[in-house]
């Protein structure tokens, strides 16, 4: 998506030569947002779910967790996630952010719908049905740690020129990428430095980094969910629920050893 608002923000902040690095680093993510007329609605937040008859819904001793979302993947763009083309991906959590599940049911599985269960006593009414649709952002993790020496290189200017540049960047990044409900890309983590960054297995990304990232260096964004009145979502002080997965666990297509939680500001 080189008229993306990252992208023109590239052209504006960076030399060619560093353009040229950062743009191998972009990532897309799937943007979930809420469906208007016309849509193709391909899941859900919050409401009950499709679920098998022997589906155990999750919960810890505090009472159920929420059930965040239902997303038919026949229907959701391909990205570098590679995830399954059939089935679904349901995701829950626990309201106080300490844990979430995640479960793929594959395109076989018999499913009928399931309303949350009844007992919310603790954390207050079940975020309500929200039918959503998808379309396909790009997304861009420098941060403010992010320097020139974490770039192959050689550029044609100077290391603290090509930082001032990197600086630009973020700063213009920031404002025009919104936190939102998403699957894949980078993550917008609040607290934590839990998103490993560049996909071990992407070799354009390999080739801009000074140190090529490898399987063990972290987790990957596998969904976030934004705090968001109109689904009754709230975590804590606009904060977002996210769902890191090992790389491994990824490409094995592992999705229940994701580990879920919030942060906030």
């Amino acid at each position: 998506m080189t008229h993306s608002p990252i992208h023109i923000a590239m052209n504006d902040k960076l030399s060619p030569d560093v353009r040229e690095a950062v743009s191998k680093l972009v990532r897309p993510a799937i943007r979930l947002k809420h469906a208007e007329d016309g849509d193709t609605v391909v899941g859900q937040l919050g409401g009950g779910a499709l679920l098998p008859d022997d589906f155990t819904w999750p919960r810890n001793d505090y009472g159920p967790y929420y059930h965040l979302g239902s997303f038919d993947l026949s229907l959701l763009p391909e990205t570098d996630l590679r995830l399954p083309r059939s089935g679904r991906l349901v995701f829950f959590g626990d309201p106080e952010g300490t844990d979430g599940s995640v479960h793929y049911l594959g395109p076989d599985v018999e499913l009928a719908e399931t309303p949350p269960p009844g007992d919310f006593v603790s954390w207050g009414p079940h975020p309500h049905r929200s039918p959503v649709a998808a379309g396909l952002v790009d997304t861009l993790k420098l941060g403010y740690d992010f320097a020139a020496g974490d770039l192959a290189g050689p550029f044609e200017r100077d290391e603290d020129a090509v930082d001032d540049e990197l600086q630009d960047l973020a700063d213009a990044t920031g404002t025009i990428a919104p936190q939102s409900h998403r699957i894949g890309g980078y993550a917008d983590e609040i607290q934590g430095g839990r998103d490993m960054g560049a996909l071990p297995d992407d070799e354009g990304a390999a080739s801009a980094l000074s140190r090529p990232p490898a399987e063990d260096d972290g987790y990957v964004l596998l969904a976030q969910f934004d705090s968001d009145a109109d689904a009754g979502f709230g975590w804590g002080d606009m904060g977002i629920f996210y769902f890191f997965i090992g790389f491994d666990d990824l490409r094995a297509r592992r999705f229940e050893k994701a580990e879920g939680y919030w942060e906030c500001f």
